[in-house]
């Protein structure tokens, strides 16, 4: 009971230091999306819907790097554990190459397909327009933030997520700042509109990045300073091992992101209004459920690390209380939704209908925050640590793409339910989700030390 004590408290103690910079960092990040669609919910719902549309470009760009920078990052915690610095710079090396060339790719869809990309969702001359307009600047910014998410990915892998914190505070304050000189036409800058939101968001990725760079090249971060020949060591045999462990997570984060895109295509379905208020919607969900990510992932540091230093049954004693965590943290952002509810008219200067679908999906959201919260921790948090990737993404993708797409566009397209009501259906996929994630927990494939 003593020793069960000892290693309650240490994991207690380590998850609150990771993970609380990782919290306020995601904090400050959402609170960067949500000070644009405040802003820009002043515009009106046409331009609330084509920066919603315009942003899950971004969206889904930021979670296949995520894919990218997760494979990497499980071989990176465990080299932090068994301290191989050498391996830890080569995979950085190879993070780094696979984020320029996924960025690559999303830069020619908002620069050179845009209307392609916006007429997918919505037939709106008006928001198509708006849209283009405001990924043509959107655009010039991936490529930063494929850089500066990779080094963010990499500290929070050696529990260094303190800097990345204040980095992004930095990113925040120039993103507000600009979005109200370039939205506005304040403090002597032109008018913009969501164009300048565009730039806003792509100068402070640039913001970020510079000062992510210069930690890990001029600072005291060394373990991750790929140079020229880190990037010639990425040998066959290491991107064979890499992608063993990482495809599944690339095409759980792409599958994924490209299944939550699909939704946004069911919802527009239903028209401007209520791509609108999703979106509106998701955003506040989103700043809620901090928590949710921040638990997520600092357990897979902390379970990675203890992976890489052998201790298995330390491992898996973590791992329990993990999951407990995780169910209260869920409930506690369930309440900070329902708080906040009354005071979105405060914020979003939106019709007042819109203003009640809002708190009619807010809602639906934190009635199933608990299990969206545990589902997260599991598949990111425990599954990943070990490398059981291949049964995180089954665990991702079949609910999302059987289960949450059909229903969703059968609810939009052929039974006219309101959005509230697609979301809800939708939202099922959480049910199945833990009902098969908690056996494979508790089965303990996932323990394994793949750094060795």
């Amino acid at each position: 009971m003593i020793k069960k004590d000892i290693r309650a408290a240490e994991l207690y103690k380590t998850m609150f230091t990771v993970a609380i910079p990782i919290v306020i960092q995601n904090l400050i990040g959402n609170s960067l999306t949500i000070v644009d669609t405040v802003m820009i919910s002043s515009l009106g719902e046409a331009s609330v819907a084509a920066v919603g549309i315009a942003g899950r470009l971004q969206f889904l760009f930021v979670l296949i790097t995520f894919g990218f920078y997760s494979g990497a990052g499980i071989f990176m915690a465990q080299y932090f554990g068994s301290r191989n610095f050498e391996r830890m710079r080569v995979t950085m090396a190879l993070q780094l190459v696979l984020g320029i060339m996924s960025s690559a790719v999303f830069m020619t869809v908002a620069l050179v397909f845009p209307r392609w990309y916006m007429s997918i969702f919505s037939k709106d001359p008006q928001v198509i327009e708006l849209g283009i307009g405001y990924l043509k600047y959107l655009g010039w910014g991936f490529g930063m933030h494929a850089i500066s998410y990779a080094y963010i990915v990499s500290l929070r892998s050696i529990r260094d997520s303190l800097y990345p914190m204040y980095v992004s505070a930095i990113a925040l304050i120039a993103n507000t700042v600009l979005n109200y000189g370039l939205i506005f036409g304040n403090f002597g800058l032109p008018q913009l509109g969501v164009e300048g939101a565009a730039i806003a968001t792509t100068i402070s990725r640039f913001i970020e990045a510079g000062f992510m760079i210069y930690s890990v090249y001029f600072g005291s971060r060394f373990v991750l300073r790929a140079k020229l020949e880190d990037f010639r060591n990425i040998e066959a045999s290491f991107l064979s091992r890499y992608f063993k462990i990482a495809l599944p997570v690339i095409f759980n984060e792409g599958l994924w992101g490209l299944g939550t895109v699909m939704l946004s295509v069911a919802y527009a379905k239903l028209g401007t209004q209520a791509v609108a208020v999703s979106q509106v919607a998701s955003t506040i969900n989103d700043l809620m459920m901090v928590l949710a990510f921040g638990i997520a992932s600092s357990s897979s540091t902390i379970l990675g690390n203890k992976l890489g230093e052998g201790a298995m049954d330390v491992a898996v004693f973590y791992s329990r209380r993990i999951m407990a965590m995780a169910i209260v943290l869920g409930f506690v952002t369930s309440g900070g939704i329902l708080v906040f509810r009354p005071l979105i008219p405060t914020f979003f200067r939106l019709e007042p209908e819109s203003i009640e679908d809002i708190k009619r999906i807010l809602l639906v959201k934190a009635a199933f925050s608990p299990l969206i919260t545990f589902n997260w921790t599991n598949v990111i948090g425990i599954l990943r640590s070990g490398g059981d990737t291949f049964a995180g993404l089954m665990l991702d993708i079949i609910p999302l793409w059987f289960v949450a797409v059909p229903v969703s566009f059968a609810g939009a397209l052929y039974f006219g339910w309101p959005i509230e009501t697609v979301i809800l259906a939708g939202s099922m996929e959480e049910v199945i989700k833990m009902a098969f994630g908690v056996p494979r927990v508790l089965k303990n494939k996932w323990v394994k030390n793949i750094a060795v």
